[in-house]
């Protein structure tokens, strides 16, 4: 399991690690072994920072704001360019729109630039807002 917070997967004397290996050995019927490891920057993971935005969404706080906050904190973690498309309505409006936020460079032509892609499905009382996060982490090959 690669987790941004380990320590609330383990829980407290590896409790909730027991209980999920438990879940698991009853549904599956074989030996599991799990292990954790910490993502260490994760303003550089896709997926953690879309669901990020996601939960703040659900919870009402405003895309923009949201969305701007993590543009600058992915760039001060070290990412050499982030994209963040929110599509759906917006602020609760009857026509649906898309709208992009980016800060660096994202280049999605290049073959060899490292780029980390995630979608995230956010459910809101007006419907549902797609979150799709690019991140650039600079080239494979240099």
């Amino acid at each position: 399991l690669h987790t941004s917070r380990p320590g609330i997967v383990i829980g407290g004397q590896g409790a909730n690690i027991e209980s999920l290996r438990k879940f698991l050995e009853e549904r599956f019927k074989e030996r599991f072994n799990i292990n954790i490891k910490e993502i260490k920057k994760p303003y550089l993971d896709a997926y953690i920072v879309a669901d990020m935005i996601g939960k703040q969404v659900e919870r009402r706080i405003p895309y923009r704001r949201a969305c701007k906050l993590t543009l600058e904190r992915a760039m001060e973690a070290g990412a050499e360019g982030i994209k963040i498309r929110v599509s759906g309505r917006l602020n609760g409006v009857e026509i649906s729109r898309s709208e992009f936020f980016t800060a660096g460079k994202v280049p999605l032509q290049t073959l060899r630039s490292d780029i980390d892609y995630a979608y995230f499905r956010a459910i809101t009382t007006y419907g549902t807002i797609g979150i799709r996060v690019w991140i650039y982490r600079g080239k494979v090959f240099n």
